[in-house]
């Protein structure tokens, strides 16, 4: 049997204990024999309790044990008595004299053990270290918080780390996208084939100048799916040379598709343009010839002075009929030309093309019979001018019906001449 330990008073190891308690830690000595616990004093002052409010046992100290940790308690220590572990550590709430709970941290190790191998004397130390577990319970509680809103951001939160030997990580993810890539590590593998060098480059950019990072790159989900992402952030530079950009990205696939539609709409107006541009020059190439040569055949068959034989007259026939088919296509062109979105029908005003619609529904008309001039055999047929409206004959028609006017005066006085030389 081996000497019993020597007293742990000395001057070295009160100054020691002096030091630790000011750091709200505290030694102790535990003779497992006798369950005798010395030097637990000052952790029991610290909890607020009166000197021998209680015991100085082992058991004693087993009851302020909150009763949801003493049995994981019991069993560290039978793990390192049985020597499983090199040391004893556990941290478990502590009952102080106001009720409330404390947490405690307690190290210790057997110093000393019977021949038959079982432990005699343990010494340790006791710490509290409240202050510390409710700071990270708050920090978890916070965290668990800012997921909470994070998850409800329609976006993506994210933190790239681009390190001294140009390696880029992606340290977190977060926000309503990330389950998008299952990971923070396969967030920069979704990326584009094709955009992932424009992204590097901008972040190499970004990391040299210090300016902020702003890129738009499309990502491959595991479905196949194809997104637009931008991405906005601020870099950091850290103490190792390493740059960190923490911000946000945002998905702007139906922002590019309403881009697109918005191209797409303008080159359909471009084409509307262009194909109206291309009916009004034809409307106009085919005006431009018509109503000369109309003019010129009503000329022929009104001249009485020259008289067309009826070969000729069918011909003339002929020439009216193709100017009023023309006519109506031109007008058809213009109709198509003022009901194109770009077209000049909204202007509000009659165009030449609507009044030449008219001339030829005209020119459609049977031609009229006046009675024979003097001298002639048989009546003469005037034929409907193409210039002349459906309402050319009333007085209240302007334009075209003086037009008419004018051409009877001069059949009229053709008629006449003829009459004197008979």
């Amino acid at each position: 049997m081996s000497a019993p330990a020597a007293p742990l008073h000395s001057a070295e190891f009160a100054l020691l204990h002096e030091a630790l308690a000011q750091s709200s830690t505290w030694v102790w000595s535990w003779d497992i024999a006798s369950d005798e616990l010395t030097e637990i004093g000052g952790t029991l002052e610290a909890l607020g309790y009166a000197p021998g409010a209680i015991g100085s046992t082992q058991s004693d100290w087993d009851r302020l044990i909150h009763p949801e940790d003493l049995a994981r308690n019991f069993e560290r220590y039978a793990e390192h008595a049985r020597g499983e572990t090199n040391m004893y550590e556990q941290c478990y709430r502590v009952r102080d004299a106001a009720g409330g709970w404390r947490w405690f941290v307690e190290r210790g190790r057997i110093v000393e053990r019977a021949p038959d191998g079982t432990p005699r004397r343990m010494v340790g130390t006791q710490a509290d270290v409240t202050e510390r577990i409710e700071a990270e319970r708050r920090g978890r509680e916070a965290e668990r918080q800012l997921a909470q809103l994070a998850a409800q951001l329609p976006g993506l939160l994210f933190r790239i780390r681009l390190d001294g030997a140009n390696q880029l990580q992606v340290e977190g993810l977060g926000g309503g996208l990330a389950p998008w890539f299952g990971g923070a590590e396969s967030w920069l593998d979704a990326v584009d084939v094709e955009d992932q060098p424009r992204l590097v480059e901008t972040l190499a950019h970004s990391a040299a100048h210090g300016g902020a990072w702003d890129c738009e790159f499309r990502v491959r989900l595991p479905k196949g799916q194809v997104r637009w992402l931008r991405a906005h952030a601020r870099p950091e530079r850290g103490a190792d040379a390493s740059t960190v950009w923490s911000g946000y990205a945002e998905d702007v696939s139906v922002h590019r598709e309403l881009q697109r539609s918005r191209q797409d709409t303008a080159v359909m107006a471009a084409a509307s343009r262009t194909k109206g541009e291309l009916l009004s020059r034809m409307s106009h190439e085919l005006r431009t010839p018509l109503h000369a040569v109309l003019g010129f055949a009503q000329l022929m068959e009104l001249d009485a002075d020259a008289p067309l034989s009826p070969a000729q007259r069918e011909r003339m026939r002929a020439i009216r009929e193709a100017g009023a088919t023309s006519a109506c296509c031109s007008t058809s062109c213009s109709t198509s030309r003022a009901s194109s979105p770009t077209g000049s029908g909204s202007s509000g005003r009659t165009s030449t093309s609507a009044r030449w619609g008219g001339s030829a529904r005209a020119s459609c008309r049977s031609p009229r019979r006046t009675p024979a001039p003097r001298g002639s055999r048989s009546p003469t047929t005037v034929p409907a001018s193409p210039c002349t409206t459906s309402r050319g004959s009333s007085s209240r028609s302007s334009g075209s019906g003086a037009s008419t006017a004018r051409t009877g005066a001069r059949a009229s006085g053709w008629r006449c001449r003829a009459a004197s030389s008979g």
